[in-house]
């Protein structure tokens, strides 16, 4: 992995990769990535849980803006941050490592937008979930959540769906006239302390 890097800002293709050395993310990559479809428990952004490092990079158009290490060095989060220019909207993909023998083990979408702007993710799961979609709607298309979790004291409680292999907040949360939600594709049949592990923020 790489050391972390301090956060700066690049233009690239009239979207703002904050944190990237070098020249950046190609816009292509990037609309890719947006676009992609989210499949439960396998891949989102055009990742594929259980790729390496190199995958990832080659996906995303170029390497992170950051690499974070978490949990005593235990945990590596790839960082990849964008905001379009207007302020509009807002994308973090995480991707996490505990080691690179299980390559990726979670892939977390971080989404804010101010409406009326659409949120900038526009890739929906298998049964046709897009993130940021109410609770109703998460309800009718998977039923009940197999447990909630938080990633930080104070955080909004993540619906979990063990058997599917996602973690995501319902809806979206508001401050101010940001409006934000999370989404994460990780292995099905997790236990609790490996879920926790994988998504807590700290």
């Amino acid at each position: 992995m790489r050391p972390k890097t301090a956060l700066s800002a690049a233009a690239a293709g009239g979207l703002l990769l904050l944190g990237s050395p070098g020249a950046g993310l190609a816009r292509s990559a990037l609309e890719h990535a947006r676009t992609e479809s989210i499949i439960e428990g396998e891949r989102a952004a055009g990742i594929r849980l259980g790729d390496s490092e190199d995958d990832v990079i080659a996906v995303l158009g170029g390497p992170p803006g950051r690499t974070e290490r978490l949990q005593d060095g235990a945990r590596a989060d790839l960082v990849y941050a964008f905001r379009d220019p207007s302020g509009d909207w807002d994308l973090t993909i995480r991707v996490t490592f505990t080691s690179y023998e299980m390559g990726v083990e979670a892939i977390q979408l971080i989404i804010g937008r101010r409406p009326p702007a659409a949120p900038p993710y526009r890739g929906r799961t298998t049964r046709g979930y897009r993130p940021g979609e109410p609770m109703e709607r998460a309800r009718a298309l998977y039923g009940s959540p197999d447990g909630t979790v938080l990633t930080s004291p104070g955080s909004a409680a993540l619906w979990w769906y063990r058997e599917a292999g996602l973690v995501f907040l319902p809806g979206e949360t508001v401050e101010r006239d940001r409006h934000e939600t999370r989404f994460v594709v990780l292995n099905p049949y997790l236990s609790p302390d490996d879920l926790v592990r994988l998504v807590a923020d700290r």
